[in-house]
This record gives C-alpha cells, structure tokens and sequence, in this order.
C-alpha cells in the first residue's frame, strides 16, 4: 500500500504533472501510483518532497496517512544534495555558513 494518489490528490495535480516531474510516463507513474511497481528510493525522495511530506508517510501501512509534515534526515538530504547541485560555488559557500550557523558550528568573529 501506499499514498501517492492522497498526496497527488491533495497537492491537486494530475499523474501526468507528477509523471512529468519525475521525468517518466504517466503510465509508469499509474503503476507506482497502484502498487504494479515500486519505486526506487530516488523516486521516492523526489516524491516526497514533491508532496511535501516524508517518505515514510507515502509508503506506511496505515491506512491514512499521518497530516503533521516531519523533515527528516532524507528529506534534507534531498533537499541539499540533490536540489544543489546547479548552484555555484559561492551559493554552496552560502549555505554551508547557513547550516553551520544553524547548528552553532560557526566560529564566532574575534573582535
């Protein structure tokens, strides 16, 4: 089992957008959609962000999935090595500073 047709629905886009998003037919998705076939664990990724929630909700068990979006270690992985890598050297600088600066890391400017 899984959700991908409640996350598709609730994002309100067709199998096509999602097809196209993933860079595969429509009818490729349909099957992941209807549990012909499983996708592999970057579709899944890519999923998940897509629909804003965590791969772990597109394929539990239960019956509906859980509402509350928790970013996870998969999601931010996603999210910083797979969406960055068209940036340039300096933005990747950037954001380094960001997460470190974010986590405390930064070392603080002497004065």
């Amino acid at each position: 089992m899984n959700h991908f047709a409640y996350y598709r629905k609730k994002k309100g886009v067709s199998q096509q957008t999602v097809a196209d998003y993933l860079g595969i037919t429509r009818q490729a998705y349909w099957n992941y959609e209807n549990a012909k076939r499983e996708a592999d664990y970057e579709t899944l990724l890519k999923l998940a962000a897509y629909f804003e929630t965590s791969i772990e909700n597109l394929i539990s068990e239960k019956t509906e999935p859980t509402q509350k979006k928790e970013v996870g270690f998969d999601d931010f992985t996603y999210a910083f090595f797979q969406e960055t890598k068209n940036l340039s050297d300096e933005a990747k600088e950037q954001l380094l500073t960001m997460a470190k600066l974010l986590n405390g890391t930064l070392p603080k400017k002497k004065e």
